[in-house]
């Protein structure tokens, strides 16, 4: 079932994505001195983006995995057109700027702004076509395990070299197979970590449709547990039906509360909360750094925080942990 603020986010999505394709399209095709048909092509390109990415977001794990494919791929696509149309007339307009305050040359006359604009409208498709297709190639890639040593002060030498698995934003369910997630849960399980963390945004889609790929990372087996923390698209999936799946599974969902792990060389307090964003949806999950160390005991060695969104970190109070693991940002990838 849809609820009335998720028909209205979808509505505004929609809204934005339509005027956002007809102001850039307009920008783009103005005054191009090209052929009809490359015209008509990218008109069709953008009207098939904004009929097709509604759709597949409005069915999210319903939709078949092609059709999800072609909606991040024309979404993608046009985004670099877009960025780099804005690009090319923020440099026309400092150009403009400039002659008109007397610090630069003349502007050259019309047709010779025609011609410049012939070859960079042919630049902005060349140069996001080839990052596009650069671009879903590397996606396409495993992912890459990446080791980081983090430096704690007054951490005990016991817990020197305690080990902390993360993943965040797998994004089960959108163009993410079973191949690649065992492959992920795979890399985990064989670095034998001490611990395994995961960040958030871990499904685009409910449990029925979704359940049986996470179970995948059954798989992993860490020393001292599961941990997870939700990110924003659990709440676009029915967050609490997936706590409790977790939960099931033998993870510990840490929603505004901490555990105290106790190894055999120290003790280490490990918290979690929700997604910056999920008291939009679920009054009772509004981030609380604070509350998720309350009532922790004094004599804990080190304390980590999970949290989605890496701004959490301005919630918390100076000290009140030492180390925060975080997602969301993608690395700025989509």
């Amino acid at each position: 079932m849809f609820s009335a603020g998720m028909i209205l986010r979808f509505v505004i999505f929609v809204a934005f994505w339509a005027g956002l394709n007809a102001l850039l399209t307009w920008r783009f095709l103005s005054g191009w001195a090209v052929a009809k048909p490359v015209k008509y092509a990218f008109c069709a390109l953008v009207l098939s983006s904004f009929v097709i990415t509604p759709f597949a977001f409005a069915l999210r794990g319903a939709a078949p995995v092609w059709l999800r494919q072609v909606a991040f791929l024309l979404m993608g696509l046009l985004f670099l057109v877009y960025t780099l149309i804005v690009l090319r007339d923020l440099a026309l307009g400092m150009l403009w700027l400039a002659s008109k305050l007397g610090l630069g040359d003349p502007l050259p006359n019309p047709e010779r702004r025609a011609v410049f604009k012939d070859a960079a409208n042919w630049a902005i498709l060349a140069g996001a076509s080839s990052v596009g297709v650069a671009a879903t190639a590397n996606a396409r890639r495993m992912p890459k395990v990446f080791e980081i040593d983090v430096p704690i002060k007054d951490l005990p030498n016991g817990l020197d070299g305690f080990s902390i698995a993360q993943i965040s934003d797998i994004h089960v369910g959108s163009t993410v197979d079973a191949d690649k997630l065992q492959y992920i849960a795979n890399q985990v399980e064989a670095l034998k970590p001490d611990l395994f963390a995961v960040t958030g945004d871990l499904v685009d889609g409910s449990v029925a449709d979704l359940g049986e790929q996470v179970r995948i990372f059954n798989g992993v087996n860490a020393k001292y547990g599961t941990y997870f923390c939700t990110g924003n698209h659990e709440y676009y999936s029915g967050a609490l039906s997936w706590c409790d799946f977790l939960t099931e599974q033998g993870w510990t969902v840490l929603n505004n509360e901490h555990r105290v792990i106790e190894t055999e060389n120290g003790r280490l307090l490990l918290a979690g909360v929700t997604d910056l964003h999920g008291s939009r949806f679920i009054e009772s999950h509004q981030c609380r750094p604070g509350e998720a160390c309350r009532a922790a005991p004094e004599d804990v060695d080190v304390r980590v925080l999970l949290a989605h969104q890496p701004k959490v970190a301005f919630l918390t109070e100076r000290g009140q942990y030492d180390l925060q693991l975080s997602g969301h940002t993608h690395g700025g990838q989509y």
